[in-house]
């Protein structure tokens, strides 16, 4: 594989890749500032810290440039992204063309010109005792999924301190069905609709159980929660919803 643009500031691998106890920072590319790979990437214990795409994923980006990235997922355990910029394009932290798992990692106060300040991810999505916090996006301040019909899935940690300076989702924006449990949304911002979450579409229904929703703010509607379709179906048990603001 060939690209016709430059990606991977630090590291560009077509083959599957693993990473583990790396230090990735302060890279350059017009996509994948830090890491880019074209495969299935796994990274445990590797801090990606203050790398720049001029487009896309600026601290990790993984994109098949032959095709469909489906049956691709990036796993990343223990690890840190943080200080990380899209300039002209989404997925401020990582851009994941396929799917993403995180476990115990950080993704703070990264920013994308587009979506996704945090992560942009195309299909399905698990995050287990994750933190996502203080990033920015036009929509989608921390998460933004794009594909519908797929699965998010987050079991405890936190979404806080996002914010979506153009449309909705200050903390997380996606087209499929997201399920929570023991999970806090706590304090994210938009000027739109959705501070804490937006669920866009059709396909984007909610099951939730024991997830706290506080002192979240739209600039318009659904100051916690912004359900966008009438077909979507969400089930809520439990939690705390409080001072929320739809302005």
């Amino acid at each position: 594989i060939s690209p016709t643009i430059s990606v991977g500031g630090a590291l560009f691998s077509a083959s599957p890749l693993t990473m583990i106890g790396t230090e990735v920072i302060n890279n350059y590319a017009y996509e994948g500032g830090g890491v880019h790979g074209s495969s299935s990437m796994t990274l445990t214990a590797v801090h990606v810290l203050s790398n720049t795409a001029e487009a896309r994923g600026a601290g990790l980006d993984q994109n098949w440039l032959g095709g469909d990235d489906l049956a691709f997922w990036v796993y990343a355990t223990d690890t840190y992204f943080e200080n990380n910029v899209a300039l002209t394009s989404y997925g401020g932290a990582i851009r994941v063309a396929g799917n993403a798992a995180l476990t115990r990692t950080q993704v703070i106060s990264n920013s994308a010109a587009g979506l996704g300040g945090g992560m942009y991810v195309q299909y399905d999505v698990v995050l287990y005792d994750t933190q996502i916090l203080s990033n920015t996006a036009s929509s989608g301040g921390g998460i933004y999924q794009n594909v519908a019909g797929r699965q998010v899935t987050v079991t405890g940690g936190r979404i806080a301190h996002n914010a979506a300076r153009v449309g909705g989702g200050g903390g997380l924006l996606t087209h499929s069905t997201l399920t929570m449990s023991d999970t806090h949304i706590l304090t994210n911002t938009c000027s739109q609709w959705g501070g804490g979450v937006y669920l866009d579409g059709a396909s984007a229904n909610a099951n939730w159980s024991a997830v706290n929703l506080i002192g979240n703010r739209a600039g318009q509607s659904g100051g916690g929660l912004y359900v966008g379709d009438a077909s979507a179906h969400v089930t809520v048990t439990g939690g705390l919803w409080e001072g929320n603001i739809a302005e």
